[in-house]
């Protein structure tokens, strides 16, 4: 679908053919904004290379989706790749939408294959009141990059909420981490991951876009562009902050889940240690030779049974104490004489005095 705006003489026109394009393109006081909204090769091949003769790099890079932002110069116009936000996207599906924008010294050609909520908000400013293309197409291009960065709050508030939900559930498991909490601990690492590397390149191309490096862009709109800038960098800290915390979680749950481990460890070690004095006991006594002093004892096998009674009870004793078995058992703190009960509750000036008298 190929959607044709043009701010000329002070009023928008829409619903321009693209056989009006060179006529408009030729006007150097009309504004036209050209969207590409999932075209056809037939339909990009017509307007981006026959109609406005943008070079054939550029071209490919349109057709070819899933890029990374960027940003090249082609002397009449700007090209650049930016990435929005999907609508309703949340932490465990994002996906970015691409934006592939041409900007010119009296045009803007935008081209997305998805539905771009920044290009309906634009387009909504445009029927309206003409919006920032009467202002020219630098103005309408910051206002589609700011409502780019904008949609960029929501989806990091839910990342958040994610994270702190995930840590919440990693207190409350008790050392049992479901192997579907893993899993998405790792998804939101990777969707981070990869909204991290498109904001911090968006950054940078907003970032030349305000120092005015590149054509086409007025010291008025690279005053605005700098506010998408900072809106970035806002973007790119809290993702920093949510791999952290995201980070921090998954360290936690590793941590409660080794320490649980360590527990069963230890019972187990236990009762190995129990059970190993007592195979030496019965492997003694089960030996069958001729000449052992209690082979014909009457109180041969009672005294073997408690033999191993007592040492279960010593070593439990022993690790009671060692404090495998809990903390050990201190013993109760002796309440102080009353007098220094009566002391303590003197004024820290009186007490000074007392000191002091009885030393003398």
């Amino acid at each position: 679908m190929i959607e044709i705006f043009a701010w000329r003489g002070g009023v928008v026109e829409r619903g321009v053919g693209i056989d009006r394009l060179p006529e408009l393109l030729a006007d150097t006081g009309a504004v036209t904004w050209v969207d590409l909204a999932e075209p056809t090769p037939d339909e990009a091949q017509r307007v981006l290379a026959e109609t406005f003769g943008f070079h054939p790099l550029s071209i490919e890079d349109t057709l070819l989706r899933r890029q990374q932002p960027k940003l090249e110069e082609f002397g009449r116009y700007v090209y650049m790749i930016c990435h929005g936000v999907r609508a309703g996207a949340g932490p465990e599906q994002f996906v970015p939408v691409e934006l592939d924008l041409f900007l010119g010294q009296n045009f803007l050609v935008t081209s997305h294959d998805e539905r771009s909520r920044s290009i309906d908000e634009a387009r909504e400013a445009v029927l309206r009141t003409g919006g920032a293309l009467r202002r020219g197409p630098a103005a309408l291009l910051h206002a589609i990059l700011d409502a780019q960065a904008d949609h960029y709050e929501p989806v990091l508030d839910q990342f958040g909420q994610r994270i702190e939900q995930l840590e919440r559930e990693a207190i409350e498991a008790g050392g049992r981490p479901r192997q579907e909490t893993l899993g998405e601990i790792l998804s939101l690492k990777r969707s981070l991951l990869r909204l991290r590397r498109g904001v911090e390149r968006q950054t940078h191309i907003v970032l030349r876009l305000s120092r005015r490096e590149l054509a086409h862009v007025g010291p008025e709109e690279a005053l605005l562009l700098r506010d998408v800038h900072d809106h970035l960098v806002r973007a790119a800290e809290l993702v920093d902050q949510h791999r952290e915390m995201l980070g921090s979680v998954l360290e936690m749950q590793m941590a409660v889940a080794s320490q649980r481990l360590n527990e069963v460890l230890k019972v187990l070690t236990i009762f190995s240690s129990i059970m190993l004095p007592l195979s030496l006991i019965a492997g003694i006594y089960g030996m069958n030779f001729e000449f052992m002093p209690e082979l014909r004892w009457r109180w041969g096998y009672p005294f073997a049974l408690g033999l191993m009674a007592a040492t279960t009870m010593g070593l439990l004793v022993y690790f009671r104490r060692s404090g495998w078995l809990g903390e050990p058992a201190r013993p109760a703190a002796k309440p102080p004489p009353p007098e220094l009960a009566e002391l303590a509750r003197l004024p820290e000036d009186a007490r000074r005095q007392v000191a002091s008298k009885s030393g003398g």
